[in-house]
């Protein structure tokens, strides 16, 4: 069986030996053509290097006669070695001719050099046979010369030729190395690309949820071990899809039941706005079906809220009574109060919102008829307290007759009482007046610079009596916020006499402000050294005629309204209020916000 990395390394190693075979036969041709021709032009040049050297000694012979002992010696020499460097074909038979015409000659010579130089017999011996024997001997060599330079033109030929033999050879040899090498190269690649290719156009399936595909398993190598895996995963997946979709229908239905036990009308919104899950009650109340866009619900606060838990992750939660929203059924008037809280994993994203409203109709009813009677009580009380107050003044004032001491100090208790009493019931009437609606607030543009300069100045004598430091951060350079010039001093002014009850000589209290560029309202801060709020007091602390457990001033002349009524006037703001955790410097903190200018 080949294995993946078999049929890699059969592949590249088959065009690598090519590579090597067209490198070595390369080499080898050029190797044996040049030796060749090395050794032709060698011997050839020899040949016509001898016969040059014996023409010239036959015509230094012929002309001067000289020297006969060393053209002797030289001649014999040349011949020798011209005979010894025979090489072609016809070459060793003029070599023949040669040595006998030269022996011819010699003794000629020799028989010429023993005649009287002034003879003219020896002139005649010289023209008859002496000189036709030199041109004889020079002919012959001549051939020899011819004969060399003949061949090593034709060699010169066979050297071209085989050259264009071997340059047609080696184009032959790359041409079927580069098809060989390219045909390995395809079949490798097919054979590895084809099945790697079948195996992710199938996980491509498998991510459109298509399990039910199989593999074909074609080989034993390392791709169809691929393949026997990838159908073993695809068959472990359709198993835990079968399981999976069980289990989820059980879970599913799991939960519609236990969110049709709820009382109230309970709903899960996705990310997109829409409906996912609803109880029986928000189906049939709120028509608020799995995939109902909650835009399109006619009470735009449910779209509201959802919008503002999406981008804060953070739960939202009625301010009051006043936010229910009112339904008739059946003739019948209903009220419900909603709140959304975020659905958060580990990672703290964002996968959902769940939408709960709670009936709040009785409870709405108890507090219409408890606001009802606090304001008739009130009013009924108003009348009888306001003659009261005015006895009271008239009698300390003594113009009606003197008191002795006792009764001045039992008439100047009845006043404060009095007084105490008459603020009491003011703030209820204004806490009605807000609730029914007829104390509607008139905003106005003001700078926060102005409202922290004029809240804190009442203030500073009674801090500079207790040895309490009022500090005044808030700046000129926040924006202007919308405010009610008759109702937001006495946010202000209930939080900083509250925090001046609760701070020791030497303490500070500051009042600062901050704004972010594109926050929608200003955020107004009170900070003091007394004692801090415990958390689980933070939400109720607003609540009417609710105060601290344990206070120094628990039991003084606060009924647990002013918080009460500041906050309904922040609400009615369009801003909020609440209780900040302590900082290391400071004790209870409070803060709230005003919307700005911009946002009219």
């Amino acid at each position: 069986m080949l294995t993946l990395r078999h049929k890699l390394t059969f592949g590249f190693s088959g065009l690598l030996a090519l590579l090597l075979l067209v490198g070595m036969l390369c080499i080898l041709l050029l190797n044996q053509y040049s030796s060749t021709l090395e050794k032709i032009f060698s011997e050839n040049y020899n040949s016509v290097l001898y016969s040059q050297n014996m023409k010239d000694v036959i015509d230094a012979i012929d002309d001067q006669a000289l020297q006969s002992i060393a053209s002797k010696n030289s001649t014999g020499e040349i011949n020798t070695l011209e005979s010894q460097n025979v090489t072609l074909e016809g070459e060793k038979e003029i070599a023949g001719k040669i040595a006998l015409a030269w022996t011819d000659f010699r003794a000629d010579y020799l028989l010429l050099m023993g005649m009287s130089k002034s003879d003219t017999a020896s002139a005649r011996f010289y023209e008859e046979r002496l000189r036709p024997k030199a041109l004889l001997l020079k002919k012959l060599t001549q051939d020899v010369i011819d004969l060399n330079l003949s061949n090593i033109l034709s060699t010169d030929g066979r050297v071209k030729e085989n050259t264009k033999g071997a340059k047609q050879t080696m184009v032959l040899l790359l041409i079927a190395g580069v098809g060989t090498a390219i045909a390995l190269i395809l079949v490798t690649t097919r054979s590895i690309l084809k099945p790697l290719q079948i195996i992710t156009e199938s996980a491509r399936e498998i991510e459109r949820g298509n399990l039910d595909l199989s593999l074909q398993v074609t080989s034993r190598d390392e791709l169809g071990q691929l393949a026997e895996a990838f159908n073993a995963m695809a068959l472990k997946l359709r198993e835990f899809r079968r399981s999976d979709r069980a289990q989820l229908f059980r879970v599913q239905k799991t939960t519609q039941l236990a969110l049709n036990s709820f009382p109230e009308a309970v709903a899960v919104i996705g990310l997109d706005g829409k409906i996912e899950l609803a109880n029986e009650l928000a189906t049939r109340r709120f028509q608020l079906v799995p995939g109902f866009d909650l835009l399109k619900s006619e009470h735009k606060t449910l779209w509201n809220m959802f919008q503002e838990s999406f981008e804060t992750l953070a739960p939202v939660h009625p301010k009051g009574y006043e936010n229910a929203i009112q339904m008739f059924i059946s003739g019948d008037e209903y009220f419900f109060l909603a709140q959304t809280v975020p659905i958060l994993d580990e990672a703290k994203v964002l996968n959902g919102v769940t939408l709960v409203l709670t009936d709040v109709t009785n409870l709405r009813r108890i507090d219409e008829s408890k606001s009802g009677m606090l304001s008739v009580v009130s009013h009924e009380l108003k009348t009888p307290l306001t003659s009261i107050r005015m006895a009271t003044h008239l009698l300390l004032d003594e113009r009606i007759g003197l008191l002795n001491d006792k009764q001045l100090e039992l008439m100047i208790a009845a006043r404060d009482d009095a007084e105490r009493l008459h603020r009491i019931i003011e703030n209820l009437l204004d806490l009605s007046r807000i609730e029914s609606g007829r104390g509607s607030i008139d905003l106005t543009g003001a700078t926060a610079e102005t409202l922290a300069r004029d809240a804190l100045a009442p203030f500073l004598s009674m801090a500079r009596d207790q040895g309490v430091t009022l500090e005044n951060l808030v700046t000129g350079d926040l924006p202007r916020v919308l405010v009610d010039r008759a109702r937001i001093p006495h946010v202000f002014s209930n939080l900083i006499s509250n925090a001046l009850k609760h701070t020791s000589p030497g303490g500070r209290i500051k009042l600062s402000a901050n704004w972010h560029e594109g926050d929608p309202a200003v955020q107004f801060n009170l900070e003091n050294t007394g004692p801090e709020i415990p958390d689980e007091f933070h939400n109720k602390i607003f609540d009417r005629f609710f105060r601290v457990k344990g206070s120094s001033h628990a039991e003084g002349d606060g009924v647990g309204l002013g918080l009460a009524i500041a906050k309904d006037i922040v609400n009615a703001h369009g801003g909020r209020i609440w209780v900040n955790r302590p900082s290391p410097a400071y004790g209870a903190q409070f803060s709230f916000t005003l919307l700005t200018e911009a946002q009219s």
